[in-house]
């Protein structure tokens, strides 16, 4: 696995930027989610600070997975491209002054340590980008897939009146 260590809040002082490639099979935990481990996802890292700001990371990550539909199975592309903004804290109570003074809910607050490993950041981002339960619009194979997804099981009192109707009818 690739080890790639910054101090966050040097970084963000200097308003350095780093980039790269990572191949998806040697980020462990996005292995197991995803239908096929083939593939690079594209990273950028920049450190923003500035008189009156806490220290930030701007994190952004693309490329394309291979997810398994939820309904077939069967592979499918996911287009990954994420923007994220981390606001570092030191410990935990300034994470929640912090996340008290901020009110923009795209930014989130997490406490850095002085060695923080970039590539498991990036793979915690890929992981919170996924989609909960991936489908397919339309599955290949399965033409009837869309119309099970329009159709309306009955209600329960509508099959207790064809119920009773029946009955009925055999008396």
């Amino acid at each position: 696995m690739t080890v790639l260590v910054i101090d966050p809040f040097e970084f963000s002082h200097r308003q350095e930027s780093r980039e790269g490639s990572l191949p998806i099979n040697t980020l462990t935990r996005l292995t197991q989610e995803v239908a096929n481990t083939a593939g690079v996802l594209t990273w950028q890292v920049q450190g923003r600070a500035g008189a009156s700001k806490a220290p930030r990371l701007l994190l952004s990550v693309t490329g394309q997975l291979q997810l398994a539909c939820q309904r077939c199975l069967l592979p499918m592309e996911f287009a990954l491209d994420t923007r994220s903004t981390l606001v570092l804290a030191k410990d935990d109570a300034e994470a929640d002054q912090l996340e008290e003074v901020l009110e923009d809910q795209d930014v989130d607050v997490v406490v850095a340590t002085p060695s923080m490993d970039l590539v498991e950041l990036i793979e915690d981002d890929v992981l919170l980008a996924l989609p909960y339960s991936q489908r397919h619009a339309t599955c290949p194979g399965h033409p009837d897939a869309v119309q099970v997804k329009n159709e309306r099981p009955d209600s329960p009192f509508k099959v207790l009146e064809n119920l009773k109707g029946e009955s009925d009818e055999s008396k």
